[in-house]
């Protein structure tokens, strides 16, 4: 690969546009502009922009808003929805109809929301609704809840999200979803914080 010195314009946008949208204005290629930024550790603007937080209000409220809050296309926010298996925001009859019960409310995220559906006898969609509102990690089939060891909670926030995922052999989201829940800031964000005040 050849050490080909990027502008110090280039370098301050990464993760802030597109990898290709850079590689364009900058007449660089694609793949210089990637492998900087991975080298630094920036995460790519797609990745920041699915945060725990707007993955959590996915068909909570119209895709068309989300998408203006996030500056992108409402087709992307509707495939990544339609991707999590998540209903269009708008309540259908049954989930407005259906009161959930404390010990209901338990069982989201720890078994599959189909199981819990039939054992509820309502559709599965009302289950991810409810799950997916209170920002509960959907659990797949056949799969238990992940039981995170103290090594890989001491990972969390002092190496981005998808290295972690890699390491430990699970998916971002949920590195970022368990990064999240316990209040740790992401590495990234942290390192940018501690450029701007130096």
């Amino acid at each position: 690969m050849s050490n080909i010195k990027l502008p110090a314009a280039l370098l301050r946008q990464l993760g802030k546009k597109s990898d290709t949208a850079l590689a364009r204005e900058f007449g660089v290629s694609y793949n210089c502009v990637r492998a900087e930024r991975i080298k630094l550790g920036i995460t790519s603007l797609k990745q920041q922009r699915w945060t725990p937080e707007v993955l959590a209000s996915l068909g909570t409220e119209s895709d068309e808003k989300i998408a203006n809050r996030l500056g992108a296309y409402p087709s992307s926010v509707t495939k990544m929805r339609q991707r999590l298996g998540i209903p269009p925001y708008g309540m259908r009859r049954e989930q407005k109809s259906h009161k959930w019960k404390r010990s209901e409310i338990k069982l989201l995220g720890k078994l599959p929301d189909a199981k819990i559906a039939r054992q509820l006898g309502i559709d599965p969609s009302t289950v991810a609704w409810k799950r997916r509102g209170m920002g509960i990690v959907k659990v797949s089939a056949g799969r238990s809840e992940r039981k995170w060891t103290k090594r890989e909670l001491a990972m969390l926030g002092q190496k981005p999200d998808s290295v972690v995922a890699e390491i430990i052999g699970t998916h971002r989201h949920q590195v970022a979803m368990k990064r999240a829940s316990l209040g740790i800031e992401n590495c990234i964000t942290r390192r940018n914080r501690n450029r701007k005040s130096n």
